[in-house]
């Protein structure tokens, strides 16, 4: 199993991938909802061809997976 199969082994749910103040909101967003917010890096798509280009995406973007806390 990789990382994130293990994540989903552990009930988490990846939602989307966002960066900056956007980032900031869907966690602060998902914890208000009762959540428990984990952000991992970001993977670039395949698609990018420079791998400049997806060390950036991967170094600044982060994928958002929640789960539901134990209450």
């Amino acid at each position: 199993m990789n990382g994130r199969e293990d994540l989903v082994k552990d009930g988490w749910v990846k939602k989307f991938t966002a960066y900056g103040h956007r980032l900031k909101e869907a966690r602060e967003f998902f914890e208000e909802l009762g959540f428990e917010v984990r952000l991992e890096p970001a993977e670039a798509p395949e698609d990018v061809p420079d791998e400049s280009c997806r060390s950036c995406l991967s170094e600044f973007e982060r994928t958002i997976y929640v789960r539901r806390t134990d209450t």
